[in-house]
């Protein structure tokens, strides 16, 4: 009996400096977004017919291409959270009502106005870049003077490093994305929303992908026959393998990098169109496999449960009792 007593001690203790190891460990993230290397471009475009022209019409913004630019290298800085950008307040967005506006007294005023802040959240399991409620392209050709869509580009380069395999096991490694999209789409018009989204395991090779998204809404929001103006709602959303479910091993870097595009075109009515919520998109330990088919649970006793089980049957065999 005595020994019996003695085992289960053991255990405890044991049990009690596993614990402490992960409370320990829980000091370093698993997977750490890479600040430094990660940017976003933000690029809006008043006419894309005349895109690659720059010049000053009276009342006219200088050149037709304008890139927000914070600094010198044209590079946003992606936060490590989205509460710098309350939805409430558009005003603290990275590109704020940015306004193209050019007035013909005998014909009247063309504009473009584009929106966007963009932010990345990572936690124990997922990888996420995500854009505000609000980002979007708007586009107001009363004066005629637009011949193409306006744009909005977001371009996004995100990186994390992995201090850990990824996923955590027993998952799969996965790609998910939700972005609900709503807007108006001018009579004569047609809005436009497109992603091309790659990911790179760097540490392998920065050229060859190991997952994409891809989207491109050519058809839905098409008006150029229509007499009316057209409302819409559409949610993009879904989620893919990445690395064709092989595991990432602990020490490499994870890159996601590509454009989100809303381009907005009327002819006789104005044409908008913005995410109606928080949208992200990125890498998530998926509880499926490629078949939907769900990944067993672990027993819910735990490796300290059967551990206890183990030494338990052993002390009850040195006593002379079969179990």
């Amino acid at each position: 009996m005595r020994n019996a007593w003695k085992l289960m001690g053991l255990c405890f203790f044991c049990i009690l400096l596993f614990r402490s190891n992960s409370l320990f460990a829980q000091g370093t993230p698993n997977y750490v977004f890479d600040y430094e290397n990660s940017s976003a471009i933000l690029t809006h475009i008043g006419d894309l017919a005349n895109s690659d022209t720059a010049y000053t019409l009276p009342g006219a913004t200088t050149g037709q291409l304008e890139t927000y630019i914070p600094n010198e290298e044209n590079y946003v800085p992606i936060p490590n959270d989205s509460f710098g950008f309350p939805s409430s307040s558009p005003s603290s967005f990275q590109l704020n009502n940015d306004v193209f506006s050019y007035t013909d007294s005998d014909v009247g005023t063309s504009t473009s106005t584009a929106n966007a802040a963009v932010y990345s959240v990572t936690t124990k399991k997922n990888m996420f870049v995500g854009l505000k409620a609000g980002t979007g392209i708007a586009q107001n050709n009363g004066g005629q003077f637009y011949s193409g869509a306006s744009a909005l580009d977001v371009h996004v380069d995100a990186r994390w490093m992995l201090n850990a395999p990824f996923p955590i096991s027993p998952a799969f490694p996965g790609i998910s994305y939700q972005l609900p999209v709503a807007g108006i789409t001018g009579i004569g018009g047609n809005d436009r929303f497109l992603v091309n989204l790659s990911f790179y395991d760097l540490s392998v090779s920065p050229t060859t992908p190991i997952g994409n998204i891809s989207i491109d809404s050519l058809q839905l929001f098409n008006n150029t026959n229509g007499a009316t103006p057209l409302s819409f709602s559409q949610l993009f959303s879904g989620t893919a393998l990445l690395n064709n479910g092989a595991p990432v091993p602990a020490g490499d870097e994870l890159q996601m990098v590509g454009d989100i595009i809303f381009k907005a075109k009327n002819d006789e009515s104005p044409s908008s169109f913005s995410l109606t919520d928080d949208s992200e998109f990125g890498i998530f330990n998926s509880d499926t496999d490629p078949s939907g088919a769900p990944v067993p649970a672990p027993a819910a006793m735990g490796l300290a449960g059967f551990g206890l089980l183990a030494l338990g049957r052993l002390a009850v065999r040195r006593r002379g009792i079969t179990a």
